[in-house]
């Protein structure tokens, strides 16, 4: 009985039946639901290229709710679509400033994993064992994954280890890791069966084990958040890392899953290779560039204070 009255309701679900709008008829929309808009022209020339819908994932911040937390679909008084529109421009402008930030630390980890491993195994293929990993099913996912990258890549390196080796069928170990993306290793480093190994890639680091293993998690979900250009303002993540004893004196226990707590990891890794410094004078010239931004939405303590270091 309880099957057919789920299928019951599904049935009864309502089809989806908006149609399509213009530009200049979404910022009438806007105008309805009460944001106040300056230059028309230029906001139907922006919501043509930004897309009325990505628009209104930042306005989202700006409307009224009910007294049990309802949208209303309408905005607080005193709204602008220019207050909106420089959250977009503020917002795209972290994006690039964690995408190239966690780049470094992907690349520098990277290397650190290939050279390490190679070395401790004294061996270029040694990631083909299953008996060095704890969960064979996983190794088997990675050695599949590796096959695939490996046969439709077009890199000079690839093709010329095909040309010249028959066996082993992947190429070493320093150059898979210039082919495979930044989960499979964070994932690959989780597998790892000797702890041994585990702990010199982790001193590398100059990070303790358990905390880089979740950290190399919470990265690799901003990284990917940033390359496929999603919000990351305002944002709580949903995989938040896991916090030493001196950060989270920094970070405020409800707001542990907002980028601020990133911040920390981002500029902890960065000091194994000199690139805090620079990090931080970056991230301090981004907001004062924007300095209406509210750093609380964020995960900051205060509304304009830059406590990182």
């Amino acid at each position: 009985m309880g099957h057919f009255f789920i299928l019951g309701v599904m049935n009864k679900m309502d089809s989806f039946s908006k149609k399509p709008t213009t530009a200049e008829e979404q910022v009438g929309i806007l105008q309805q639901r009460g944001m106040l808009v300056a230059d028309s022209a230029h906001a139907m020339e922006f919501l043509n290229y930004c897309s009325y819908y990505r628009f209104c994932g930042y306005a989202l911040h700006f409307e009224r709710l009910t007294n049990i937390g309802e949208r209303t679909h309408s905005y607080n008084p005193g709204t602008t679509f220019e207050a909106v529109e420089r959250i977009y421009h503020f917002d795209a402008a972290l994006r690039r400033l964690m995408f190239h930030y966690t780049t470094l630390i992907e690349v520098n980890f990277r290397a650190s994993f290939s050279n390490i491993s190679a070395q401790f195994y004294n061996n270029a293929h040694w990631f083909m064992d299953p008996v060095r990993f704890l969960d064979p099913d996983k190794h088997t996912e990675f050695l599949q994954l590796c096959q695939q990258e490996v046969k439709r890549s077009r890199e000079i390196f690839i093709t010329s280890y095909k040309n010249k080796y028959t066996t082993p069928a992947l190429p070493p170990i320093w150059m898979l890791t210039e082919l495979m993306s930044f989960s499979v290793w964070s994932k690959l480093y989780q597998n790892l069966a000797d702890k041994s190994l585990k702990h010199q890639i982790a001193n590398a680091q100059n990070v303790p084990e358990k905390y880089l293993i979740s950290w190399l998690q919470a990265l690799t979900v901003l990284r990917n958040l940033c390359a496929h250009h999603s919000r990351i303002w305002n944002r709580n993540f949903t995989q938040a890392p896991l916090l030493s004893n001196s950060m989270k004196k920094k970070v405020i226990p409800t707001q542990h899953k907002k980028i601020f707590a990133l911040l920390l990891v981002i500029y902890d890794l960065l000091k194994t290779i000199k690139r805090e410094k620079d990090f931080y004078s970056d991230l301090t010239d981004l907001f004062s560039q924007y300095p209406e931004i509210d750093l609380r939405n964020l995960g900051f303590a205060a509304s304009s204070s830059i406590i990182v270091r």
